[in-house]
């Protein structure tokens, strides 16, 4: 009986150096660089309908990082023209390339419902400028396999609204 234990233990040893191994080769890989958010370029209008409006922003985005990052978001503050126009929702996940910066179509859906008193009103004078102050504010979430975090989003820019005379 003992020497059965002794042959299960040597197994088990050498499995558990192989274990230790490549465990320790994933997570040193996993090194994580934050992801930097660079500049807003273009703001496209898509659709206005009875419960909101769905918009794409053209982002440019820095991932350092030598693996693809999906970014998803739910809070961010969107204000357009210095009117605050309410929180507004990544629409579809976002892959970020790995090791690249690159301007990303961001679909931004922001329902009537999520929108900031007096906000309505002021939408159609919006939508009509070529170009206007925006100010993004909020938390992206960059998820990859089954590790996620978070990254502060604070731009201010004049961005030009594409496809308005």
């Amino acid at each position: 009986m003992k020497s059965f234990n002794l042959v299960i233990f040597k197994y088990m040893k050498k499995w558990l150096i192989v274990f230790s191994f490549f465990g320790g080769m994933f997570f040193s890989a996993c090194s994580y660089r934050q992801v930097e958010l660079i500049g807003i370029e273009n703001v496209k209008i898509d659709k206005t309908s009875k419960s909101g409006v769905a918009a794409t922003i053209f982002a440019r985005i820095n991932n350092p990082n030598n693996y693809k990052i999906r970014v998803s978001s739910n809070n961010l503050i969107l204000k357009v023209g210095g009117v605050e126009l309410g929180k507004a929702e990544i629409s579809k996940k976002v892959a970020l390339k790995r090791a690249v910066t690159d301007t990303y179509p961001i679909s931004l859906e922001l329902n009537y419902k999520n929108m900031a008193k007096g906000a309505l009103r002021s939408l159609p004078s919006i939508l009509l400028k070529q170009s206007v102050f925006t100010e993004v504010k909020g938390d992206l979430k960059g998820r990859v396999f089954l590790f996620s975090k978070k990254f502060p989003v604070n731009l201010n820019k004049r961005v030009n609204l594409v496809g308005n005379k």
